[in-house]
């Protein structure tokens, strides 16, 4: 059996909550691994009811797990580009809410980090109304 795809999910407000529903219940071959979310209360209450012992305020800590293979990126639009930057720099594979950055230059930075690390770059679209 080949092995799980661990995913990290940085920010868990209404679509990272989905995302880690997900990949807890629904997405067979990845394993939701570990958060990263600011507000402690809702950082607790996803590591409680999925028993993730990797949660961290600050997404720096979880793109440092070197057995982490991807992220999901579901913050407010405004963080994307830094924490895709980030992401890509750190090695992660990333899947990111749309849209990737607020400027052509952001999504074009975006874009080269991307191009550098050749772990995958995509933009969540999918399920946006059924939320």
């Amino acid at each position: 059996m080949p092995a799980l795809v661990k995913m990290g999910v940085i920010g868990l407000g209404r679509m990272g909550q989905l995302n880690t529903n997900l990949l807890s219940s629904q997405i067979n071959g990845a394993k939701l691994y570990a958060v990263a979310e600011i507000n402690e209360q809702a950082r607790s209450r996803v590591a409680g009811e999925f028993d993730i012992t990797r949660a961290f305020a600050d997404f720096q800590e979880l793109l440092a797990l070197p057995e982490l293979d991807a992220v999901i990126i579901t913050t407010p639009t405004s963080t994307h580009h830094d924490l895709v930057v980030a992401a890509a720099e750190a090695g992660k594979a990333i899947l990111c809410e749309k849209p990737l950055a607020l400027t052509l230059a952001e999504t074009r930075s975006v874009q080269s980090a991307a191009t550098r690390s050749a772990r995958g770059l995509n933009t969540q679209t999918r399920r946006r109304a059924a939320a």
